[in-house]
Order: C-alpha cells, then sequence, then structure tokens
C-alpha cells in the first residue's frame, strides 16, 4: 500500500493585546499574516483555492468568513480584496483581538513566462473569473450563473443553469423565440372581447402547437402566437388547447 501522508495545514494565528476596531487596522494585520501564508505556498509553489477567516472576541468565535477562488493564485492584493468585501458584507462591528487565517485547500501554481512587450492578443479569461469571485463574494454563490439551452421543446424547460465557463450542449430547437420568456406565464386581459395588452393585439403569426411532457408529469399542449399591439410592441401569446382555452403571455419580443 501507498503511505498516507497527512495534509499539512497551514495557518497564522495572532492573539492581540489590544482591541482593533477599525476596518483599516484589522486589514493592515490580516495582510501581514497573509504575506506569511503565500510565502510559505510559493515555498512549496502552491496556489490557494480555499481559504477560512476566523475573526474573534475574548477567546470566543464570532465570526467566520470562507473565500473560495475558481483557480490557484497566490495573488495577496486581490485575496486581501476578497477578505474586505466579506467583512464588510458581514458588517463586523465588534471589537478584534485574535484571528485565524487557515488554508483549506491548495493546488499547485505552475509558474509562466511574462512578455517584456504588451501582448494584444492575451486572454483576459483571469480577469473575468477574478470579477465574477468578486461579484460572489459580496452576493452570494448562487448569485451569478450561466444560461444554456436544452433539447426541449416545452419553453420553460428549455434552458438550465450551469457554472460560468462550462461547456454546454450545442444541441439547439432552431425555432423563433423571443428573448424574454418571463418565469410565470400570466394571463391576458379582455376588452369588448378583445385581447388586450397595453392596447388592442393583432396576431402576426401562428398557431404553433407545442404538445410534450406526458412521460414526466409535465404535459403541455398549447397554440402559440406571435402578437403585436399598437404601439408596435411584439409578445409570444398562447392559449391552452382544452377548455376554457385561457389566453396567456409567455414571452416579449419587443
Amino acid at each position: 500500500q501507498k503511505p498516507f501522508i497527512p495534509h499539512k495545514k497551514i495557518f497564522v494565528s495572532i492573539n492581540l493585546p489590544y482591541f482593533i476596531r477599525e476596518l483599516d487596522s484589522l486589514l493592515k494585520i490580516i495582510k501581514n499574516s497573509l504575506r506569511k501564508i503565500i510565502r510559505n505556498l510559493s515555498e512549496k509553489q502552491l496556489g490557494l483555492i480555499r481559504l477560512t477567516v476566523k475573526l474573534q472576541e475574548d477567546n470566543d468565535t464570532f465570526f467566520e468568513i470562507r473565500i473560495s477562488i475558481t483557480q490557484p493564485t497566490r495573488d495577496e492584493k486581490y485575496i486581501l480584496s476578497l477578505i474586505k468585501d466579506k467583512v464588510i458584507q458581514k458588517k463586523v462591528n465588534k471589537p478584534i483581538n485574535s484571528f485565524l487565517i487557515e488554508v483549506n485547500e491548495t493546488s499547485t501554481l505552475n509558474s509562466t513566462m511574462l512578455s517584456t512587450l504588451p501582448n494584444r492578443l492575451s486572454s483576459n479569461s483571469g480577469d473575468n473569473k477574478k470579477i465574477l469571485e468578486t461579484i460572489r463574494t459580496r452576493l452570494g454563490q448562487e448569485a451569478v450563473y450561466s444560461i444554456c439551452s436544452r433539447p426541449d421543446f416545452r419553453p420553460e424547460l428549455a434552458w438550465s443553469q450551469i457554472e460560468p465557463g462550462s461547456k454546454s450542449s450545442t444541441t439547439t430547437i432552431k425555432l423563433i423565440r423571443p428573448f424574454w420568456l418571463l418565469s410565470k406565464p400570466q394571463t391576458i386581459k379582455y376588452r369588448d372581447n378583445k385581447l388586450w395588452i397595453n392596447s388592442l393585439l393583432s396576431i402576426l403569426d401562428g398557431p404553433e402547437i407545442i404538445e410534450s411532457g406526458w412521460w414526466d408529469h409535465k404535459k403541455i399542449k398549447r397554440e402559440y402566437f406571435i402578437a403585436i399591439n399598437q404601439q408596435g410592441s411584439q409578445f409570444w401569446i398562447y392559449r391552452e388547447y382544452a377548455n376554457p382555452r385561457i389566453w396567456f403571455l409567455h414571452g416579449i419580443f419587443s
């Protein structure tokens, strides 16, 4: 059997003889500790992926923040900015006299050769990922996602959420669809027994009958139309195939 080598923890623990109340003073001390961790990672040619910072008052943990980064990094300024965003987001307003910074996950960080001349063709994917991580640090992990199409004729099931940057299926259904699909179809009002969305509606195209989903208990059977009102706004509307055949607004073209 291969020998088991336990993971060596990388952390810095600081107990202060005084309390810190100002954010700038706290970040300054965290920066000095973070610099020691980055130096340790640099010696091992590792990059940071997950980090935990525990702030304490009188040795009682009352605040903990977790930092997650998609690509390994030793960028001190960038890591500190993520910590600052988390501290501001959590609204820490208690005096701090001790804290712990612990590295939870690392990965090999290969050295790269940088050109002395500006390279206009260089990829900006790294900058995009930093922007993504900054937004997620401030708003939450689920606040940002990408979307991809799915091969399903039911409009509400023809897309799904994926991790930004992930490869998605290239399979698509080439049909006319609005860019803005309502999360929940809205019933259309009548005026003088005529369809009305801000003004009188006229049918431009249709019907397109969509009947699907009998296999997964999400069966639909609808007649879809492209309609336009008197202001020129175009909508994607449908009526149920079965009685009472109520009309719904499902999407907006313009």
